[in-house]
């Protein structure tokens, strides 16, 4: 089995009105952008910016220490304070 693979990823939100959904997605995309752990190994410069063809990301498991789960639709203010991780 598969274990879960984490890394931690900064946004600037702003003042949070965007959704989780949002956040997720965002994230996915920071996630593949920066270069992080693909497939057990880092991609090269020039690969970052791309992924392949069809590909569509699927982020899930939004949750917070104090929040085993926060809806996609929600507003991020409405459940984090700034600077929360």
């Amino acid at each position: 089995s598969q274990g879960k693979v984490s890394q931690d990823i900064t946004l600037p939100i702003g003042k949070g009105t965007q959704t989780f959904k949002w956040l997720a997605y965002a994230a996915a995309y920071r996630l593949v952008h920066d270069g992080v752990r693909h497939g057990g190994r880092h991609l090269s410069k020039r690969d970052r910016h791309t992924l392949p063809s069809g590909t569509q990301l699927l982020p899930k498991d939004m949750y917070t220490e104090d929040c085993p789960f926060l809806h996609p639709y929600d507003v991020i203010r409405d459940h984090l304070a700034d600077g929360s991780a």
